[in-house]
C-alpha cells in the first residue's frame, strides 16, 4: 500500500463532485502545512503518480499525536461530509492493507481493527493511519528498502488505535474540565490560592516562603520524599498522617506538576498523562444514598462530581444520566497499555460527615472504584480516622518534617540559636514541629517570652492567645479602619465570639456553614457571652481589666442605637482581619448554601472550640453557685448556662485532648 493508492481511493468519492485533486490536498494538508502553497500544483501531481513522498516537515507532524489529530479531524470535518460511500472507503482501503508486503502483520490487523466505518471520528483515524502508513511505505521503496516486514521501522503507537476514539476524546474533555477548575482554584480569594494555608493566615513576614517537603514512610519501613513513593508505584495509595502534616497540600502539588509545565504555562492535554481530579470528599451529601445504584452495587457520588464538573452545572444533582452513564464507562474501560488513565485525588475523608451511612455508602462506593482498571486513587487521611475502603491500598504514612529542615527554618525565622536547642531537647515538641502548621505557628511566637510551649495546644495558645501575641500583630492592619477595629473588640472577637464559633461548627459535626446559618450562629455568640460574661460584676480576663463593665461596655460597642448588632464588622474581623475564617463559594446546592464559612484548618476550629469551654471554666470561680445550672436566657431555645456547656454538652462530646493542653497551660502559668 502507497501513498498514491490512498490518495486515489480518496479523490475518486469527490471527484464527481467538482473537487479537483488540488483541492483534496488542500482540504487534507493546508492547517497542517500553516505556509504558502506555492507550487500546489507540481506536488500533486507527483504525489498522485507516486513519485513521491509526504515532505519530511509534513510527515514529521503526521508522526506526533497532536499533527496526527489535526489530520483527523481535517478528514473528520472537511472530508467525509462531501464524500460518499463511507463503508466503500473503508473496504478498498482495507484491501490495499491486506494486501501490502510492506507492513508489519500486526500492524494491519490493528489498524483494521480500530475502526468502526459508521463512526465518522474512527474512519477519519483510520484513513489517516493508511495516509501515514503509505507514505512511509512510498519513501522506503523510493530507497529501493526491502520489503521490511518485522524489520518495519513505523512505531503506530501514538496513533492510539486500541483506544476508542470516543474514549480519547472523553479524555480530552475530562483533562479541560478539570484543569479549568483547577485554574480557578488557584485565583485569589480562592481556598488555594498560593497553596499555603499557613501564609494566608499569618501576616506578612511571618514565615519564609519556601515549600516543605513531604516525607513518606511504607509499611516496609522505607522513608523517601512523598512524590517519589507514589511515583515509583502504581497502586492506589493511602496517604495517612496528623492534621497539618501537608495531605492536602501535597495532593495539590500533584495536581500542579500535572496541569503545568515547569515554567507554569498551561499544559495541553498530553497522551499519556492520566487525568487527575481533586475531590473534596467532605463535599458528600447527606442524600448520597438516594444515588445508590443496583447495576453498578455502588452509589455514584465521585461520578456526578466529575460530571458537575464536566458540565460545570450548580448542582450534582443536575449532571445528566447520559454523562453519568458514559464516565462510568470511561473508568471501568481497560485501558490499552494497561495504565490507568484517570487519578483520583481524594482528599480528607474525616472530614465527611460522621453519620453511619454517609460515611459508610462513600466508602463503598471507593471500594468499588478501587476494582476499576481505568483509575487509580490516590486518598488521604488521618491516622485515627482512616478509611476501611483503603484497607487493600498501600499505605504510607507522612512522617513530617527531618529535624535539620526544622533547625534550618527556625534559624531562618531568626530564632536565637539557644532557643532552638532547647526546643531540640524536648522530644514532645520536635514531634510537634515535624509537622509544618505547627513549626510555622512555633516560629512566629517563639521569642515572645520564657515559656517554650511543648504540645499541640500549648503552641496554638501561645500563638492566638498568651501575650495577645496573633492580635497585637493583627492591629497593625487596623491603622487603615479608624474606629473601627480598636484592639480590645478584637480581643473580644478572639477570646470570646471565634470560641463560640468553633464550638457550633464541632457541635453540629460540620466544617462549613452557609451564610445565614453563620450570621445566626454569631448573634447567638453575643447572646451567650452577655449572659454567661458580661452580666457578671468582675471576670478572670487581663485583657478586660478584670472588670465586669469593661466587658459589657466592648460588648455593648458592637450594637447601635437600636439595639442591631454589627455582625458584617465581626466577619470582616474573623474574615478580612484575623484570617482564621475564609469564605469560599460552591457552586451545588441550593442558592443559599452557595456563601460558605469555614476555619482555615480544622485545627483551628477544635483549637477555638476547646477555648470556649476554657473560658467557661475560667469565668466559674466568678459565678455565684446557684447560677451555674440556672437557665437565666430569655430566649427558651439559648440555654445560656454553665450546666449545658460544661456538663451537658461536655461529657455528652467526651471531649477533653485540647482542653486538658490547655489547662496544663494554665497551671504553668499559675
Amino acid at each position: 500500500m502507497f501513498l498514491h493508492d490512498v490518495l486515489r481511493v480518496l479523490a475518486n468519492q469527490i471527484e464527481p463532485l467538482g473537487f479537483t485533486r488540488v483541492k483534496l490536498y488542500e482540504i487534507l494538508f493546508q492547517e497542517i502545512l500553516d505556509e504558502c502553497m506555492f507550487g500546489i500544483e507540481d506536488t500533486v501531481k507527483q504525489l498522485f503518480s507516486g513519485s513521491r513522498p509526504l515532505k519530511a516537515d509534513i510527515m514529521r507532524q503526521l508522526c506526533r499525536a497532536d499533527g496526527f489529530d489535526v489530520l483527523c479531524g481535517n478528514i473528520r470535518t472537511k472530508y467525509l461530509p462531501v464524500a460518499g460511500d463511507h463503508s466503500g472507503i473503508y473496504d478498498a482501503l482495507s484491501g490495499l492493507l491486506y494486501k501490502c508486503p510492506y507492513m508489519r502483520e500486526g500492524d494491519v490487523e490493528r489498524i483494521i481493527a480500530s475502526c468502526d466505518a459508521s463512526q465518522d471520528a474512527e474512519l477519519s483515524r483510520f484513513i489517516a493511519a493508511c495516509m501515514v502508513c503509505g507514505s512511509y511505505n512510498t519513501a522506503q521503496h523510493k530507497k529501493k528498502a526491502p520489503k521490511l516486514g518485522a524489520q518495519y521501522g513505523l512505531n503506530l503507537d501514538y496513533m492510539r488505535l486500541g483506544t476508542p476514539v470516543a474514549a480519547i476524546r472523553m479524555k480530552s474533555e475530562l483533562w479541560k474540565a478539570s484543569q479549568t477548575q483547577f485554574l480557578a482554584s488557584r485565583r485569589e480569594g480562592s481556598r488555594f490560592y498560593k497553596l499555603d494555608v499557613i501564609q494566608r493566615l499569618l501576616p506578612q513576614g511571618y514565615v519564609s516562603t519556601k515549600h516543605f517537603l513531604s516525607r513518606g514512610q511504607t509499611e516496609d519501613g522505607r522513608e523517601a520524599p512523598l512524590a517519589d513513593l507514589c511515583a515509583q508505584s502504581a497502586d492506589d495509595i493511602a496517604v495517612i498522617g496528623d492534621g497539618g502534616i501537608g495531605k492536602t497540600t501535597f495532593l495539590q502539588h500533584l495536581l500542579e506538576a500535572e496541569f503545568l509545565l515547569p515554567d507554569g504555562k498551561i499544559r495541553p492535554c498530553p497522551q499519556n498523562h492520566p487525568v487527575p481530579f481533586f475531590i473534596e470528599l467532605n463535599r458528600c451529601p447527606d442524600h448520597i444514598g438516594d444515588w445508590y445504584e443496583d447495576g453498578l452495587k455502588k452509589t455514584n457520588f465521585i461520578t456526578r462530581y466529575i460530571g458537575q464538573i464536566k458540565e460545570n452545572h450548580s448542582t450534582l444533582d443536575s449532571v445528566l444520566p447520559e454523562t453519568l452513564t458514559a464516565i462510568e464507562k470511561e473508568l471501568q474501560r481497560i485501558p490499552e497499555d494497561g495504565k490507568p488513565q484517570y487519578l483520583l485525588l481524594l482528599d480528607g475523608f474525616n472530614e465527611v460527615r460522621a453519620d453511619y451511612s454517609v460515611r459508610s455508602y462513600l466508602s463503598s462506593e471507593i471500594s468499588m472504584l478501587h476494582r476499576y482498571p481505568n483509575v487509580r486513587i490516590i486518598t488521604t487521611s488521618r491516622e485515627t480516622q482512616a478509611a476501611y475502603y483503603a484497607a487493600d491500598f498501600k499505605n504510607i504514612r507522612l512522617v513530617g518534617l527531618k529535624s535539620e529542615d526544622i533547625v534550618a527554618h527556625l534559624a531562618s525565622c531568626h530564632i536565637p540559636e539557644p532557643v532552638i536547642g532547647n526546643a531540640m531537647a524536648r522530644p514532645s515538641l520536635v514531634k510537634c514541629l515535624r509537622i509544618p502548621l505547627y513549626l510555622c505557628l512555633f516560629s512566629a511566637v517563639s521569642g515572645s517570652g520564657d515559656f517554650l510551649p511543648e504540645t499541640a495546644g500549648e503552641i496554638l495558645y501561645c500563638f492566638f492567645h498568651k501575650n495577645s501575641t496573633f492580635y497585637n500583630a493583627r492591629t497593625r492592619f487596623t491603622q487603615t479602619q479608624p474606629n473601627r477595629a480598636d484592639h480590645q473588640r478584637l480581643a473580644f472577637i478572639l477570646d470570646f465570639v471565634l470560641p463560640y464559633i468553633g464550638w457550633a461548627f464541632e457541635d453540629a459535626d460540620s466544617f462549613s456553614m452557609n451564610e445565614q446559618k453563620f450570621h445566626d450562629t454569631i448573634s447567638e455568640s453575643m447572646l451567650h457571652i452577655q449572659t454567661l460574661f458580661a452580666r457578671h460584676q468582675t471576670n478572670p480576663f487581663r485583657a478586660f481589666h478584670y472588670s465586669g463593665l469593661v466587658m459589657r461596655q466592648i460588648w455593648g460597642s458592637f450594637y447601635d442605637q437600636d439595639g442591631n448588632l454589627d455582625v458584617p464588622f465581626i466577619i470582616a474581623a474573623v474574615y478580612d482581619y484575623l484570617g482564621i475564617i475564609y469564605r469560599y463559594e460552591v457552586v451545588e446546592g441550593p442558592f443559599a448554601d452557595r456563601i460558605r464559612y469555614s476555619f482555615c484548618h480544622h485545627h483551628f476550629r477544635d483549637y477555638f472550640s476547646a477555648m470556649w469551654d476554657v473560658r467557661l471554666l475560667s469565668m466559674l470561680q466568678c459565678v455565684p453557685a446557684h447560677e451555674v445550672c440556672t437557665m437565666v436566657s430569655d430566649s427558651p431555645t439559648l440555654v445560656s448556662t454553665f450546666n449545658h456547656f460544661l456538663n451537658v454538652w461536655h461529657w455528652k462530646t467526651q471531649k477533653v485532648g485540647f482542653i486538658s493542653e490547655i489547662l496544663m497551660e494554665h497551671r504553668n502559668r499559675s
